[in-house]
């Protein structure tokens, strides 16, 4: 149910809902901190982009996995240096979803900083 909350939240415009997918961001409950990254990837806000960025660093693989996946969708400035160190998590499922991410964002120009 929390879950579902967060990723409606994510398509929701403003401060508020921004706020709570930050908090959500740093649950105990390892599902909802990634619903958590996967919704602040549909957000365009500085503040998003760092929680983002944060997340790589997530003591959960779950959650450093999907970080370094939205991170590549978005095409964010820092995707390519982070999928890199992702490369050589203790964890396979980070691995996997780093090199995923370093072969999407071979060839393409980051985006815009935000």
């Amino acid at each position: 149910m929390r879950s579902a909350a967060v990723a409606a939240a994510g398509r929701i415009p403003g401060e508020t809902t921004l706020a709570i997918l930050r908090k959500s961001s740093t649950d105990p409950d390892d599902s909802l901190r990634a619903e958590s990254v996967r919704a602040l990837a549909a957000r365009a806000e500085p503040d998003a982009r760092a929680a983002l960025r944060a997340a790589a660093a997530d003591k959960s693989p779950m959650v450093r996995a999907a970080a370094i996946t939205e991170l590549a969708r978005v095409r964010d400035a820092k995707a390519a240096e982070l999928a890199k160190a992702a490369l050589t998590d203790p964890a396979e499922p980070v691995r996997v979803a780093a090199q995923a991410a370093t072969t999407a964002l071979r060839g393409t120009a980051p985006a815009q900083k935000r």
